[in-house]
């Protein structure tokens, strides 16, 4: 515009207009000196690859735009009162806008009632005002639901980790989940979902053994690869086949999974599907833009694996 101008005094007119743009990366530098803090639970090593990928990519992703970001472990994930690490935290490590992974109801209420900028990624947010960008573990039990019923599943149940989901959200989503067994026409009952109050194997291998002493399941669904795995061997030492006698659908995203015997089935997501609404918020908010109660959730794709099949007929 500006060479326009010179070269053609009174005549010069804008042939291109930047903008904001929607494209992960691509927008103005509209988080210019802003400092965004990325509160985990863990250390980076320690946290899933997908997880991991997601925080290198909105770390690329904001400093494309002229911000930076710090990585921020806290113990409060394992307190339920986490009021004083969190004070303690933000004190320590000013910054302009959070982004915070899988928080607890109470963390996320303290984010909220101070009216500190905040995108949550996953955890227990539901109902709270406030921008989140997460896995949908309904939308994958959906999927896993239609799948199995239209193979002719009737008895179908879950195994719900806290690995996926903390404790305190379990009513909350016990209530969403029923709705899609509702939803393929499966009246829901405790038999249906599981929560483990620990997350190990031996607690999922308890579930099992209680399950196929009771009444047998023709399907389980798993929320995590720790716990598919467990079930997948533990099954395998009671003498059961898979998927002949039982279907296994793991709904989390782990590519060791392709090295197990059966392929367990799974469901895979893109990072950036959550990457860049956790930008776009954070850039929105910058700009001084409303950013209320979004909510932005990725229901994954399935990878059917060889551990799904037709029920078995039993007499």
């Amino acid at each position: 515009q500006g060479h326009i101008a010179a070269a053609e005094p009174g005549r010069g007119r804008v042939i291109l207009q930047p903008t904001t743009g929607d494209r992960e990366g691509k927008m103005i530098k509209g988080l210019a000196g802003k400092q965004v803090a990325f509160l985990i639970p863990d250390q980076p090593c320690h946290l899933p690859m997908f997880d991991r990928e997601v925080l290198e990519r909105v770390t690329k992703g904001v400093e494309r735009l002229g911000g930076r970001v710090s990585v921020v472990v806290s113990k409060a994930y394992r307190l339920a009162n986490p009021a004083r690490p969190l004070e303690t935290l933000v004190a320590q490590h000013p910054a302009d806008m959070w982004v915070v992974k899988a928080a607890s109801r109470a963390m996320a209420r303290w984010f909220v009632d101070r009216d500190q900028p905040c995108v949550f990624a996953n955890g227990n947010t539901r109902g709270l005002g406030c921008p989140r960008a997460s896995l949908s573990l309904h939308l994958r039990v959906r999927s896993a639901l239609r799948h199995l019923v239209g193979l002719g599943h009737e008895r179908i149940t879950s195994i719900l980790s806290p690995i996926w989901h903390p404790l305190d959200e379990a009513p909350g989503q016990e209530t969403i989940l029923h709705d899609e067994w509702r939803a393929v026409g499966i009246e829901p009952t405790s038999y249906h979902t599981h929560w483990l109050k620990r997350s190990s194997p031996e607690a999922v291998c308890e579930v099992v053994d209680r399950l196929f002493s009771v009444s047998p399941p023709s399907a389980i669904l798993l929320t995590d690869s720790t716990s598919a795995l467990a079930c997948l061997t533990h099954v395998q030492r009671r003498g059961l086949r898979v998927p002949q006698d039982v279907s296994l659908i793991c709904l989390d995203d782990d590519r060791h999974l392709e090295w197990t015997t059966p392929q367990l089935a799974r469901f895979t997501e893109n990072p950036k599907a959550l990457s860049k609404p956790i930008i776009g918020f954070l850039q929105r908010w910058a700009l001084g833009q409303a950013v209320g109660a979004e909510s932005h959730e990725v229901a994954g794709q399935f990878l059917n694996g060889e551990s799904v099949g037709p029920p078995r007929i039993r007499p």
